[in-house]
């Protein structure tokens, strides 16, 4: 019976080639290849970065300083920022549709994500000034929602327009070899669409707004 022909280069998997580069390996120690490979089995030398160009030197100050270029720290701290201003919109929304259940007449439930501060009297503020202090089943109509979603809004926009300016400083400060980091820009536009994508208007808003 014929043996079967080894397949041809062109023919191989991912494992075949894998498979057959690990034999070629094996062998070539077994015929001892690699005894006298120079410095063989010390470390790596990586202080040098051949990809570095002219910024080499500068890399090796910031490295021995424990800081990175320019363009990562600001790439970590708009990270930072991004999450930030997502988490935000999540408690924005979380707090509008609780709004929304007590503007439909449920009672309006005490949770993690209820806001404190200026929001923690919203009911009362809904109400108007010189009102009574208001219980947690107080109605509070469509409109008063919105206004309050209104607020949560701006206050989105204002954040997302510091990320923003802060994007512009990201992608100022790449080297132009990598550049295809730089990361797209959260015009009012977008940021606005984001918001009412998360939060919808509320009542009659929400067939007029942008």
């Amino acid at each position: 019976m014929e043996s079967e022909q080894r397949p041809r280069p062109t023919d191989r998997t991912l494992e075949s080639w894998e498979s057959w580069v690990d034999e070629a390996i094996r062998a070539a120690r077994v015929r001892g290849v690699f005894d006298n490979v120079r410095r063989v089995g010390e470390p790596l030398n990586l202080e040098r970065n051949p990809f570095a160009g002219d910024r080499e030197a500068g890399f090796h100050v910031l490295k021995n300083a424990d800081l990175a270029p320019l363009w990562m720290e600001l790439d970590k701290a708009l990270s930072r920022e991004v999450t930030s201003l997502e988490a935000f919109r999540a408690r924005a929304t979380a707090w509008i549709e609780q709004l929304r259940a007590h503007a439909r007449g449920s009672r309006l439930r005490t949770s993690t994500v209820r806001p404190t501060g200026r929001k923690a009297g919203i009911l009362q503020w809904l109400r108007g000034p010189g009102s009574s202090p208001v219980a947690g089943d107080a109605v509070v109509d469509q409109s008063s929602v919105e206004r309050e979603r209104q607020v949560s809004k701006r206050q989105y926009l204002e954040r997302a327009a510091a990320v923003d300016k802060h994007i512009v400083e990201y992608n100022a400060a790449l080297p132009d070899e990598i550049r295809w980091l730089e990361r797209p820009r959260l015009l009012p536009e977008a940021a606005a669409e984001q918001f009412n994508a998360a939060c919808p208007p509320v009542g009659r808003n929400a067939s007029n707004e942008e």
